[in-house]
């Protein structure tokens, strides 16, 4: 990302694989092992969690969007865990614990300085876009 002045304009970041699964492992210190594929049309979030005391191997599948113009989520999930597919409305609540998998206000500190547009996961990246606004140098808003 490169800044090249204040006001208004468009942002485009790329997120891959490796950066996501980092992200992760350090906004949720609890989850270990974790890797991320990301396909044209799903991602796939894996590792080992803690569950009803003893690490349990998951696996996490959804469609990704944009909500609230700030973060990103899984939707439509599957879940395994050790293997079984878990039921969709036990899916729906541990997701609860991740999404959002990311939130550019709360994550990242730019408050209402970007909007996310789109979000369009591709070749083992996500291309985030969305609306910036920088302010002007000695202009509070």
């Amino acid at each position: 990302t490169t800044i090249r002045s204040s006001g208004s304009g468009t942002a485009i970041s790329v997120v891959t694989e490796q950066d996501l699964a980092e992200f992760l492992m350090r906004k949720y210190p609890n989850l270990k092992g974790i890797s991320v594929k990301i396909g044209e049309s799903a991602v796939t979030i894996s590792g080992r969690s803690p569950f009803l005391g003893r690490d349990v191997d998951f696996s996490a599948s959804g469609s990704i969007q944009v909500h609230d113009g700030t973060k990103i989520s899984v939707i439509n999930p599957t879940l395994q865990l050790n293997g079984n597919v878990a039921s969709n409305s036990f899916a729906l609540a541990m997701l609860k614990t991740i999404n959002p998998v990311l939130d550019v206000e709360l994550d990242f500190g730019l408050g209402r300085l970007m909007q996310l547009e789109r979000v369009e996961p591709m070749n083992g990246k996500l291309t985030l876009t969305g609306a910036i606004r920088l302010p002007v140098r000695g202009n509070s808003e």
